[in-house]
């Protein structure tokens, strides 16, 4: 398990900032992870691209259990609104909060090379406000590139079915 966030938009037109971060490396201390998610806030727009980008390095990095199922995990709004550099998955500068389709194509173009890598993509979209419900089509289509599916969590209360749902789709890998 690890965690990634993504950040909103840097206020400066001119300097790139990390657009999503990396809070908890691939692990199996479950608690270090459940630590590093109380520790997050909202704060603003939805850089999913990054997220997607920041997430697919972990997966495929030496931290990464080679006989483990990768497995991706979104959980978000799915309103993509700024854009990222595919090569460092920093924010691209002064692209703001409301770059929705070039927001929407970055996280495809994520979406591609996670399944290009074998990855398996789940998308949860939480809330039920007008955006977040428009945006459910979007994160049934990135899921859908990778071969992963879709779930729709109108509230929090809906997480925990959820994820029990996407543990079970995940294979067990029996070793000797």
């Amino acid at each position: 398990v690890g965690l990634f966030s993504y950040s909103s938009a840097t206020s400066s037109a001119t300097s790139s900032s990390p657009a999503a971060s990396l809070d908890a490396e691939l692990t199996d201390d479950f608690a270090g992870v459940k630590t590093a998610i109380a520790g997050l806030s909202a704060d603003g727009c939805t850089n999913i691209a990054a997220a997607l980008c920041v997430a697919r390095r972990e997966a495929t990095s030496s931290n990464a259990n080679p006989g483990a199922v990768p497995v991706i995990v979104l959980l978000s709004d799915g309103i993509a609104n700024t854009r990222v550099d595919h090569s460092t998955c920093e924010e691209i500068s002064g692209s703001g909060c409301a770059s929705t389709t070039d927001g929407k194509n970055d996280a495809r173009r994520q979406a591609d090379e996670i399944a290009k890598a074998g990855i398996v993509l789940y998308t949860i979209s939480l809330g039920k406000t007008t955006d977040a419900v428009k945006a459910v089509p979007f994160m049934k289509e990135i899921a859908n590139l990778t071969g992963g599916k879709h779930f729709s969590a109108p509230t929090t209360a809906d997480l925990e079915a959820i994820f029990i749902e996407i543990s079970q789709k995940i294979p067990a890998v029996l070793v000797e």
